[in-house]
């Protein structure tokens, strides 16, 4: 690890999800809105710590452009931390596991955290393969919410918390299709 020379307190970060690209051309087409998102930042760059955050379905059930992804996205030159979509599983295997092992070859863990100046961030994967008709449910399993139990011991009380991740959660008991029921 390399220390960033950059002073993190004063930050930027960048959000986007569901940029789905399914083709080449898909990916070129992103390339022109990333050239947008280049321009914008441009004022920043050098002044304030900058990174994107992308919050999943990056390719539309195409892990296949992983490659033409990465390669494209980082002509913003600035780091980006990903969390997985639906989209981003590989189905058709048996496991929950199988789903997320080519995203992980690219992008590293479907959870993790890090600090950029006086914020936490966490990125989460809640999107459960579950092999069947609707291929995912929205869910965190236990494993994770171990991991972040002993994550969140580590940050302290007063220190702002992103959490980051693909389907929106919420606490309500009656959800219907991983959104709030109308009453």
């Amino acid at each position: 690890m390399v220390r960033n020379p950059q002073n993190e307190i004063n930050h930027l970060f960048l959000v986007q999800a569901d940029a789905q690209v399914t083709s080449e051309d898909d990916v070129k087409a992103y390339a022109k809105y990333l050239q947008d998102m280049k321009e914008y930042i441009r004022p920043y760059m050098g002044k304030k710590e900058v990174f994107g955050i992308d919050c999943g379905d990056i390719v539309g059930d195409t892990p296949s452009l992983y490659p033409s992804y990465i390669d494209t996205v980082s002509s913003l030159e600035i780091p980006i931390y990903r969390a997985i979509g639906n989209h981003d599983m590989t189905y058709g295997g048996r496991t929950f596991e199988y789903s997320y092992r080519t995203f992980e070859s690219y992008f590293g863990p479907i959870y993790y955290s890090l600090n950029k100046g006086n914020a936490h961030y966490i990125v989460l994967d809640n999107c459960f393969y579950v092999n069947r008709d609707y291929q995912y449910i929205g869910y965190i399993d236990e494993r994770t919410f171990q991991w972040l139990e002993k994550d969140l011991s580590y940050v302290p009380k007063d220190k702002l918390v992103f959490v980051v991740m693909h389907i929106p959660s919420s606490l309500q008991k009656k959800l219907r299709y991983n959104t709030r029921r109308s009453r």
